[in-house]
C-alpha cells in the first residue's frame, strides 16, 4: 500500500533476486587460453568450410571473430548490416546503430579482423 491507501504497482512484474546481485567478475569471462582454443577450433572449421565450399562454417567463423574482436553483444551482431562495416585500407570500423540504451557507436577493429571480413564479403560476391 502507498501512503495514500492505494495499492502499489510493480512496473514490470516480479523481480528475480539473483538478477539484482549479478556482478561482473573475472570468472564470467573467457581466459586467454580458452579464447585461443576457441579461435583455433573456429579457424579449423572455417578452413574446412573453405575447402568444402560450406559458407555457413565461414560465416560462423566471421561471427565469432567479430564477437571476440569487438566486444559486440550478440543482439548487436545480429543487427549488423553490410553497410555498417567500414573496411578502408589503414582504418576499419564497425558501426553499431542501436547499442545498449539505444545509442549508436563506432568500434575500431584490427586490420587482421578487417582482412578476415573483406575475405568473407569478397567470397559472397557472385
Amino acid at each position: 500500500m502507498t501512503p495514500h491507501g492505494k495499492r502499489a504497482r510493480r512496473p514490470s512484474g516480479p523481480v528475480n533476486p539473483a538478477m539484482r546481485t549479478w556482478l561482473v567478475t573475472p570468472d564470467k569471462f573467457l581466459a586467454p587460453d580458452q579464447v585461443a582454443t576457441l579461435r583455433a577450433s573456429v579457424e579449423a572449421s572455417r578452413n574446412a568450410g573453405v575447402r568444402e565450399g560450406e559458407w555457413i562454417a565461414i560465416r560462423n567463423a566471421v561471427m565469432v571473430e567479430l564477437l571476440l574482436g569487438t566486444g559486440l553483444r550478440v543482439s548487436e551482431l545480429c543487427a549488423l548490416r553490410k553497410g555498417d562495416l567500414y573496411l578502408l585500407d589503414g582504418r576499419a570500423d564497425v558501426l553499431v546503430r542501436r547499442g545498449k540504451g539505444g545509442k549508436a557507436r563506432m568500434i575500431a577493429i584490427s586490420e587482421r579482423l578487417a582482412a578476415y571480413l573483406r575475405g568473407y564479403l569478397d567470397g559472397l560476391k557472385p
